[in-house]
C-alpha cells in the first residue's frame, strides 16, 4: 500500500469526493458534492491490485472492494460497488 497511503484522492464529479487513506490502514470520506453521499471512515487495505473498505463510523458495517491500477505520478483507478472512477492525487499533496 505505500504509493496509496498517505495521500489525498480528489474525484471530481459537480464538486470534489475526498478520500484520505493513511499508512497505518485507516481511512476517510467525505463529498464536498451536494450529492448526499455520507461521509464514512474506517479500514483500508491493498494488495496486488485488489482494495478493500470497512467503515467503522458514518456507515458502520460498509464494506466495499475491488480491483485497482495506480498510474504514475498521481492517478489511481479502482473499480468497486458504484463501479470504476480515476482518483486524482492533488499535486502539492
Amino acid at each position: 500500500m505505500p504509493f496509496i497511503s498517505n495521500l489525498l484522492w480528489i474525484l471530481a464529479k459537480d464538486r470534489n469526493w475526498v478520500w484520505e487513506i493513511a499508512a497505518n490502514g485507516t481511512y476517510k470520506f467525505h463529498s464536498e458534492a451536494l450529492d448526499g453521499a455520507p461521509s464514512h471512515a474506517g479500514v483500508f487495505t491493498s494488495t496486488k491490485g485488489q482494495w478493500t473498505l470497512t467503515a467503522t463510523t458514518g456507515l458502520p458495517g460498509y464494506t466495499d472492494n475491488g480491483q485497482y491500477l495506480f498510474q504514475a505520478p498521481n492517478i489511481w483507478m479502482a473499480k468497486g460497488k458504484l463501479g470504476g472512477a480515476a482518483w486524482t492525487r492533488p499535486c502539492n499533496r
